[in-house]
């Protein structure tokens, strides 16, 4: 008997020490190509570059960014095929930036940088890397659209302005979400779609009207 109460208590210190909630989320039937608590190799160049940046746009004020912006849309049907997800962001809360209309200093794509944690181990990191930098694109790529509200930024991670034709970012860009997955202390709120992926902006400033949107759209919550 003192045995067994002992086995009891020692479990219950051991689960006490180490909180972290276990994911039971069956993510093969969502659509992604496997469960993230399985080993997943990175071994793709556009993904593992060295000039990534952690933070974009934090100097840069809403007026500037509207400074260096011009409509890269001729018409509404070019704007639905390239950014449907306009519809879920209204004009009195939200201003988007479309990653064609925008100088190309303020341009951005995305992918995982390996860093160190000391002499022999590290991890991977979500990025984001300057466009100005590159002398040629990947195959597939995604580029940042930025939602602006309240003087506070998200992004939309965006296939469409790509010529390559994939049937899911899910399925295409699954590094990203591993290493999101992964990442310990993301500073967005992750959403994805079979099209766009959404790095949303955890402050209380930028307006959450969108969140009903995304709910009734089969938008869905990534991680928070």
């Amino acid at each position: 008997m003192i045995k067994k109460l002992f086995i009891v208590l020692l479990l219950f210190f051991l689960v006490s020490c180490n909180p972290k909630k276990i994911d039971k989320t069956d993510y093969v039937s969502l659509g992604f190509p496997q469960n993230f608590n399985l080993d997943y190799e990175i071994n793709d160049y556009w993904f593992t570059r060295q000039d990534g940046l952690k933070n974009i746009l934090s100097e840069i004020t809403p007026e500037e960014l509207r400074f260096n912006y011009n409509n890269p849309f001729a018409n509404e049907e070019e704007l639905i095929q390239k950014a449907f997800f306009k519809s879920y962001f209204n004009d009195e809360s939200y201003n988007i930036f479309y990653s064609e209309g925008l100088s190309k200093e303020y341009l951005y794509s995305v992918g995982v940088q390996f860093e160190k944690t000391d002499y022999v181990y590290g991890e991977y990191k979500f990025v984001f890397y300057p466009i100005e930098h590159w002398t040629t694109l990947p195959l597939s790529y995604l580029m940042v659209d930025v939602i602006e509200s309240n003087g506070y930024y998200s992004f939309v991670l965006n296939y469409r302005y790509d010529d390559s034709n994939f049937e899911s970012v899910k399925t295409h860009f699954f590094t990203l979400f591993y290493v999101i997955y992964h990442e310990n202390n993301f500073p967005y709120t992750v959403y994805y779609d079979n099209t766009y992926i959404y790095l949303m902006n955890k402050s209380s400033n930028f307006d959450a009207s969108y969140k009903t949107l995304f709910k009734e759209n089969n938008v869905f919550l990534f991680k928070d």
